[in-house]
């Protein structure tokens, strides 16, 4: 019922449907067994260890406190009008997805080992550390705040909106996309008007794999971009530098660089324009 608590100490285990229309409170083992569903449109507060091994699928508030570890094994969906609140330790592991709807914060620490999306709409806001070790697209809004890291053979894509601003920093390992107006995707997400859009008034740092634009980058007057690896502007692409772009490995610009009035492009190593 509405109104009431649940407080967890020890194990609970969910191995039918569970409807949460309240608040639990679990400073205990909690867990979503592999035939279990959990759907939430009240406040599961976790303040040990969350382990979902099927469906959670949550409209209210899904709260994991600093104390609190929150392990996702199979499908967690932050539905609309959801608050997905990570203060402690979140872990999307291997083979599992995490769809977001609605409104995700981290202020803490993800470790991405699964699939992470980022739905039309929906926003992820990262204050802490953000770890990218299998798949992230975005088809929303990506605000980073401190730190967002991605490792080898991993896959990135930006379909929308990211921002990365003054204080933070974005470190690519990996397969990075940017996409074009109106980009196809896996996921049957209607784009119809929107370009990948990147803005940085921090540091994006690419170290590894290829770094495609095929939208819109904008280094404004405090952001610094800079390629150890392959970068490429593709036809689609544009730049427009407002500070310092640093290339020190192969550059390919086929679309529209704009260096604006006395800011710095250093090329240390070859940058090939195919464009007029």
């Amino acid at each position: 019922s509405t109104g009431a608590t649940l407080n967890n100490y020890a194990t609970f285990s969910i191995i039918g449907n569970f409807i949460n229309q309240s608040t639990i409170l679990n400073t205990g083992d909690l867990k979503n067994e592999t035939n279990g569903t959990i759907t939430n449109p009240g406040t599961i507060d976790n303040r040990l260890l969350l382990v979902n091994n099927s469906t959670l699928n949550t409209t209210g508030s899904l709260l994991n406190k600093s104390t609190g570890s929150l392990v996702n094994k199979s499908i967690l969906n932050n539905n609309t009008g959801g608050t997905l609140d990570n203060d402690g330790t979140l872990t999307n592991s291997t083979g599992a997805t995490l769809n977001n709807y609605a409104t995700f914060t981290n202020d803490n620490l993800i470790k991405g080992y699964g699939t992470i999306k980022i739905f039309k709409s929906s926003t992820l806001t990262n204050n802490e550390i953000l770890q990218v070790n299998n798949i992230l697209r975005n088809y929303g809004t990506i605000t980073n705040n401190k730190t967002i890291s991605s490792n080898d053979s991993c896959i990135f894509e930006n379909y929308n909106l990211l921002t990365n601003v003054a204080t933070a920093t974005i470190t690519t390992n990996n397969l990075f996309t940017n996409k074009k107006l109106n980009a196809t995707n896996s996921d049957s997400v209607d784009l119809n008007g929107i370009t990948g859009i990147i803005n940085n008034q921090g540091s994006i740092v690419h170290n590894k794999n290829t770094y495609t634009n095929n939208g819109t980058i904008t280094n404004y007057t405090t952001g610094t971009i800079q390629n150890n690896n392959t970068f490429i502007v593709s036809s689609t692409g544009t730049i427009s530098n407002s500070n310092l772009i640093t290339v020190n490995s192969a550059f390919t610009n086929s679309g529209t660089i704009t260096n604006n009035n006395g800011k710095t492009i250093t090329i240390n190593k070859t940058f090939t324009n195919t464009n007029i």
